[in-house]
């Protein structure tokens, strides 16, 4: 798995998921391709990232997810 990520874009070039820098304010607003409407900031971004690439794996670590998710919040 390999979660790409640069000034402006993360992609992941195994679920497909996508988050662009939409505005930036200081802390950057993002959308992640996999929770529409929603914004998120940069680190929120990369945890949203994060879940949808572990949730694939073929045992996920829910334990990582549910930390994950919580910065979500």
């Amino acid at each position: 798995m390999t979660l790409k990520i640069r000034d402006m874009v993360m992609t992941s070039d195994v679920t497909g998921a996508r988050a662009e820098l939409v505005a930036d304010d200081g802390r950057g607003v993002w959308i992640v391709s996999t929770c529409p409407g929603r914004l998120f900031d940069r680190n929120q971004a990369i945890s949203a990232m994060r879940i949808e690439e572990e949730k694939i794996r073929p045992e996920p670590d829910q334990v990582l997810i549910a930390s994950l998710g919580s910065e979500l919040r």
